[in-house]
């Protein structure tokens, strides 16, 4: 069985919770279209979170923790900004890990990690099960970023370094790191378990192949667009701007394969937020590209 595991910020630090409740019913709606349904849906949140969803007929639990709110730093430079990152993983780490203790004690064969605002291709559980034999994990590196009731998309390759929708384990590779790991608080969690896994593979999305790498696991990276990154939303931590990426139309394809809550707008609309968009970019690198002339000036002077 596929275990899907996601996890809920402290709704202390959300801007607006009811938005956060909103997002992960979209991210569920998409769910419940997967063309295989065997999989379960695992929840973790803050003890006193109050979620109003439908699951249907997706095998849910929710996972309720006692984990103190993420601290906020003010980031002023590098060091500010490597310390609220760190934040974020520690609570998104020690949530996952208990998401994946859940799992393990269902006997799940794959896990799925998945942020709670983003949207699954509706053959990504089909494209697992049919190569698990195969491999011992899947790395999402083809996917599209979307602003909710927006007529374009932006293609972001490689997706695994914007999104944390993007890595899906066999379950056992966790085993030997958590033969002594103590789930009574947040503390016990931090001090029984490897760094590693907490920071760098559950706590942040980036670094899958070295665990894979480090135990000897096959894996491969899924070859069609299997994830969907729901930029703007007002909930992101990340914070990316799109305006990097390359766009193109929304599709009836695209809005079939994420179950997009959306329509079609005509032609010319399209165009216009396409115009839009290539406007923004070239802004952007233009004022890149002076700002780097002005430094080759600067530098020269100083010579």
């Amino acid at each position: 069985m596929l275990s899907i595991v996601a996890c809920l910020r402290h709704p202390a630090t959300a801007n607006d919770f009811g938005r956060v409740n909103q997002l992960l019913q979209k991210t569920i709606d998409s769910l419940k279209n997967q063309s295989n349904q065997n999989f379960q849906l695992i929840i973790v949140c803050n003890e006193g979170t109050k979620l109003s969803i439908n699951t249907g007929d997706i095998d849910t639990q929710l996972i309720f923790v006692d984990f103190p709110p993420t601290e906020k730093v003010e980031v002023v430079d590098d060091e500010t900004q490597l310390q609220q990152w760190n934040n974020v993983r520690k609570d998104k780490g020690t949530k996952y890990l208990t998401g994946l203790n859940t799992a393990l004690s269902n006997d799940a064969e794959f896990i799925a990690f998945i942020d709670a605002d983003d949207y699954l291709h509706k053959d990504l559980v089909t494209y697992i099960y049919d190569n698990k034999d195969k491999n011992d994990g899947f790395i999402i590196n083809k996917g599209f970023g979307y602003k909710l009731d927006s007529n374009i998309v932006y293609e972001i390759h490689p997706f695994h370094h914007s999104c944390g929708t993007c890595n899906v384990y066999r379950a056992n590779l966790f085993k030997p790191y958590l033969n002594n790991a103590s789930f009574a608080n947040q503390n016990s969690l931090l001090s029984s378990v490897d760094d590693f896994i907490t920071y760098d593979i559950l706590g942040s999305h980036k670094h899958a192949n070295e665990l894979f790498e480090k135990v000897g696991a096959t894996y491969n990276y899924i070859p069609f667009e299997a994830a969907m990154y729901i930029v703007d939303n007002g909930e992101n931590d990340s914070g990316i701007s799109q305006v990097t990426y390359k766009a193109q139309p929304l599709t009836k394809a695209i809005i079939d394969n994420f179950s997009l809550q959306t329509q079609l707008s005509n032609p010319l609309a399209i165009k216009l937020e396409l115009l839009k968009h290539y406007c923004r970019t070239s802004i952007k690198k233009n004022n890149q590209s002076k700002l780097i002339r002005a430094a080759v000036r600067l530098k020269q002077k100083l010579n």
